[in-house]
């Protein structure tokens, strides 16, 4: 596979955005206990590559992901989401209405839609290629932290400084159900794969695992008091649907039995973990850190290669957000120092 050779410069960006209790069978044969950092590649196969990065001038990068189909990738920033082609980095939109901080961002399966959340309490709905605001589904509400949408697209969730987690029907526009249940505002939402499942993260607080159907709590996941605080994705579900891989605290990863709660495996990074997200094949998870490093971890043997870093940036050095393409080739990050990064699989 050829590289991408890539740079978007900071002008052009500019000009452009003025204009039960199941048994699940064990994730690997031996669990790893609390696994000590290994600094070495994982395996000559598993080689990535900073292939591109793109600027948003001096705005951090608070939320990155990139779209199901592999198609896209999105970014929220400072008032402004940003949607680009994956290959390539065309401009497609530039979602312009919040007034404050745009603190989350999620693209639809079918790459319709695209959701933002924001400081200013607003949960909005877009066209993905048009950027064409859809609707504003909720209105002066707490800040709204993380977004997500369901894996067959029919909903939308959010979670914020309200402590509640909204689930939208997005055929109707209008908010089905309310989970109840966080004592702290809730940071991170994933589903699960199959959608029957919904993980909420609060700083903090457990780690809760809701039926989506019922609204009913399935699992408190224990041993995870005094999370870090403005963690991005926090939590990201193993494609198997068995298991939640996570942040801990001292700088760890769990990966947690979603039925039981148990822990699984843990691994021990020697800086804080800020965002996960777990490979399509269920083989590795990367992280972003607080030292700005972005780090791909092997989960059957616990090593741990550093990708590459993002320069610090003016008011910290955290990488904020990380995502994992469906395919698995790319691995995207974005953090303070205003860069979006693209690491492609090298063969």
């Amino acid at each position: 596979m050829k590289p991408i050779q890539i740079v978007f410069f900071l002008a052009f960006f500019f000009l452009y955005a003025c204009n039960t209790n199941t048994q699940e069978e064990p994730i690997t044969d031996t669990p790893i206990e609390d696994t000590p950092v290994q600094e070495e590649p994982i395996e000559k196969s598993i080689t990535f590559k900073s292939t591109s990065s793109s600027s948003t001038g001096d705005r951090e990068i608070n939320r990155i992901v990139i779209s199901k189909s592999g198609k896209y990738l999105g970014w929220a920033t400072y008032k402004i989401a940003q949607i680009v082609k994956l290959e390539g980095g065309e401009p497609i939109s530039s979602l312009k209405g919040h007034s404050g901080t745009v603190q989350s961002i999620d693209i639809s399966p079918d790459d319709k839609y695209v959701a933002t959340g924001g400081y200013d309490g607003t949960l909005r709905l877009w066209e993905l290629e048009t950027g064409k605001l859809v609707k504003t589904l909720a209105k002066k509400q707490e800040y709204v932290e993380s977004v997500a949408f369901s894996p067959d697209g029919k909903f939308l969730a959010s979670g914020g400084m309200n402590k509640k987690i909204k689930i939208w029907n997005l055929e109707t526009l209008k908010m089905e159900k309310e989970f109840f249940g966080h004592d702290e505002w809730v940071t991170s939402i994933a589903y699960s794969p199959d959608g029957s499942m919904l993980a909420s993260y609060a700083p903090q607080e457990k780690i809760k695992i809701w039926d989506t159907a019922t609204g009913k709590m399935k699992t408190e996941i224990f041993g995870t008091s005094k999370l870090p605080e403005g963690a991005g994705e926090a939590i990201s579900f193993h494609p198997s649907g068995g298991y939640l891989i996570g942040i801990a605290t001292d700088n760890q990863i769990k990966i947690w039995d979603v039925h039981s709660g148990k822990v699984n495996d843990t691994f021990q990074a020697e800086t804080g973990v800020t965002s996960v997200s777990c490979s399509p094949d269920g083989k590795y998870i990367v992280a972003g850190q607080t030292d700005s490093n972005v780090t791909l971890w092997d989960i059957a043997n616990g090593k741990m290669q550093t990708l590459g870093r993002h320069d610090k940036g003016q008011t910290c050095t955290w990488i904020n957000s990380v995502d994992y393409s469906t395919d698995g080739e790319y691995i995207v990050s974005g953090g303070c120092d205003t860069f979006a990064k693209i690491w492609e699989l090298q063969e």
